[in-house]
């Protein structure tokens, strides 16, 4: 499947598998591809995920991370929460969040560190 994200009078086609995660910039939005590129979108982080639904998570109020990509949730004492990606990106994990992830995933199993 493949997402059209804008960049002024530019259009992008991107792989939604070579997505990584989406961080909110203000009123724009930065796609992290697997390849390490990164690609401006002139469109704010919810309407990137309108773009794809089904295939983004919302961990934080500013970022979201390609499902397929996700491999360890960590939980460090009782507030310090994150998200591992393939490759090792760690990104924060909103508390207001954590159980609907921890449930979508189906697991209660989580890293502590």
């Amino acid at each position: 499947m493949v997402a059209v994200i804008p960049n002024g009078s530019s259009q992008h086609r991107v792989a939604l598998r070579d997505i990584l995660h989406v961080q909110a910039d203000d009123d724009c939005g930065v796609i992290h591809l697997v390849d390490g590129r990164e690609l401006l979108a002139t469109i704010n982080l919810a309407a990137i995920l309108r773009l794809a639904p089904g295939s983004f998570l919302r961990v934080h109020r500013s970022h979201a991370v390609n499902q397929e990509k996700i491999a360890v949730l960590h939980r460090a004492g009782k507030t310090g929460r994150t998200i591992e990606l393939v490759g090792g990106t760690r990104l924060p994990l909103g508390r207001t969040y954590w159980k609907g992830i921890v449930a979508l995933l189906g697991t209660n199993e989580v890293s502590t560190g």
